[in-house]
């Protein structure tokens, strides 16, 4: 039976005297094929961006088959990933293959997976402020393309409680952003796009107790090989915790660390780079339910009181929090 969904998406973004609009219409149908299901995934996507007086328009065209079948205790997903790039100044063609195949080492507990794939993402304003919102304006924007992600790791589950995943991978990205503070407009960014191989490492554990206590810690080691110096802005491990916990039935504990590592700054016409220390921030936070619909609350933030720069030149709150209620009517 062959089966077919549509999906659309449409935002605004402005900032600094820059306006953006993105659309996005997607198309998913597919069906049984042999011992397998074959979906083809569609979707017309497009951004106009720039300054009010000059717009930038970029078009892509995406078409994504994916086949995914079982046989005993193995997964397979086999499929590609392909766009047409269409913009004011240029056109390009984006390529890169999608193929996983999972193994049950131990069914149900444990399975193993490697795999090839790709990447791209599409540039546009909102997405290089969402990473940093400090640019100066009107950068250029360039899609980043990853040809090949070659990766493999293994992931399950320790008892009902824990769960827990280990990857390794390496791939090669073309026009990853790196960040150089300019001289001209202190304190702003502007953009280096550069082709790099990145090596990386996640490992996560989770435990969660009866839904009332529950940790959760992610770990990402990141080893880029850059023609410049460094990746600048571009820290070489984070790490993320998440406590939370229930008392009662009423008042909930919450805690999130982040530990984010060594990052490198420079100036565009600097000739030596600064080395940014590590960061750990500390938060914690309760709230209280005092009846169905009235509940307090609390969050404490920086508890190590680090003024810490995650993006140079930009000292972050010390110790901070805040207090207050919340009605449901």
């Amino acid at each position: 039976k062959l089966k077919t969904s549509f999906d659309g998406d449409f935002y605004r973004f402005s900032i600094i005297q820059q306006n953006e609009i993105g659309y996005r219409i997607g198309n998913k149908t597919g069906g049984k094929v042999g011992n397998g299901e074959l979906f083809v995934n569609t979707a017309f996507e497009g951004f106009a961006s720039g300054p009010d007086s000059v717009k930038y328009n970029r078009n892509y065209i995406d078409i994504n088959p994916v086949y995914k079948m079982k046989y005993k205790d193995v997964d397979l997903t086999m499929g590609a990933f392909a766009s047409i790039f269409l913009d004011s100044l240029d056109d390009h063609f984006y390529l890169y293959p999608e193929f996983k195949l999972d193994y049950y080492v131990v069914p149900e507990k444990m399975k193993a997976y490697a795999g090839i794939g790709g990447g791209l993402t599409k540039g546009s304003t909102r997405t290089l402020y969402n990473e940093n919102a400090f640019l100066a304006q009107n950068q250029v924007l360039k899609n980043m393309y990853t040809p090949y992600n070659i990766f493999g790791g293994i992931k399950g589950k320790l008892r009902s409680s824990f769960d827990y995943m280990l990857e390794l991978s390496q791939q090669s990205i073309n026009n990853l952003p790196i960040y150089w503070s300019d001289t001209q407009a202190l304190r702003k960014f502007v953009i280096l796009y550069e082709n790099v191989g990145l090596f990386k490492v996640q490992a996560g554990l989770n435990y969660n107790r009866f839904e009332k206590f529950k940790i959760g810690t992610n770990f990402t080691y990141f080893s880029y090989s850059t023609t410049s110096a460094h990746a600048y802005q571009r820290p070489d491990f984070e790490w993320n915790t998440k406590i939370s916990g229930n008392i009662g039935g009423k008042l909930n504990l919450h805690s999130k660390v982040y530990v984010i590592g060594t990052r490198y700054a420079r100036y565009i016409m600097g000739v030596e780079s600064e080395k940014l220390p590590v960061i750990a921030d500390i938060n914690i936070g309760a709230d209280y339910r005092i009846s169905k619909d009235f509940s307090a609350f609390i969050d404490l933030n920086n508890l190590t009181n680090q003024t810490y720069q995650r993006w140079f030149n930009y000292p972050t709150y010390g110790l901070n929090g805040i207090a207050g209620v919340t009605f449901i009517f």
